[in-house]
């Protein structure tokens, strides 16, 4: 629902303007209007990123083991809402859309804005540093359990579907910094938001690939996934079994 809100704000700024040149756009009488839907959709953006990002951890939380495990993912899923928040924060705390001034104008809108690129560092960061722990702590996850090691990489790969949303990261950071030092902000906003989109929706579906029969079999356990697989305790960890076994 989120990324369906961000994606029509996407359509109305296009309707307004979106992708002109910066010279039209400061002449144009839909500026204002334009400006809202791009804060709409920078705001949208960043709460259906970090909430695909939430759902892929509640994902790994299926094959979790009880005890420190359980923990980790619980963990992670607080520094993900946190620096979630914190991303939301560096859009909209003391910013402003006016109807004189392009949004993705930063040399211009930063008496609007203070400080639009360090913000928009900050929120690179924080997607980055969600990005690797989510790589990392799978790994960590199924350490201690005894399967075949088909079915490990089953399950590395499942989540390691995700490691191109760092390059869009930093292909998106990339074209904001062109925002402070490039000499048409209408055209290379258009840029960073086809960016957004690709690391969005690239999420999203990474996300959902997760859950495809393929994948899951891998990993299906008795701890909410039908009971296929059965967890049972042993001196050097945790084996999975079949539960008809």
């Amino acid at each position: 629902i989120l990324a369906l809100g961000q994606f029509a704000s996407g359509y109305v700024a296009i309707g307004q303007g979106l992708g002109e040149s910066i010279d039209v756009l400061r002449e144009s009488p839909h500026l204002l209007s334009l400006n809202k839907a791009n804060l709409a959709g920078v705001v949208l953006w960043v709460l259906a990123l970090f909430t695909s990002k939430c759902a892929a951890i509640i994902f790994m939380s299926r094959f979790a083991q009880p005890g420190r495990h359980k923990k980790e993912i619980n963990g992670l899923l607080v520094v993900v809402a946190i620096l979630g928040l914190g991303s939301l924060l560096a859009v909209i705390v003391d910013c402003r859309v006016v109807s004189s001034i392009y949004y993705w104008d930063f040399p211009r809108h930063i008496n609007y804005c203070p400080k639009p690129y360090l913000r928009w560092q900050f929120i690179a960061a924080f997607d980055s540093i969600t990005e690797f722990l989510m790589l990392a702590v799978p790994i960590d996850l199924i350490w201690s359990l005894q399967m075949p090691s088909k079915r490990k990489v089953g399950i590395i790969t499942a989540f390691y579907i995700r490691t191109p949303v760092l390059a869009f990261t930093l292909a998106r950071n990339h074209y904001i910094h062109l925002l402070m030092v490039g000499t048409d902000t209408g055209l290379i906003s258009k840029t960073v938001i086809i960016w957004q989109e690709v690391e969005l929706t690239y999420s999203i579906a990474a996300a959902t690939l997760m859950c495809l029969k393929p994948l899951v079999k891998d990993f299906n356990t008795s701890f909410g996934l039908g009971g296929e697989m059965v967890r049972t305790h042993a001196a050097s960890g945790y084996i999975l079994s079949n539960g008809d076994a």
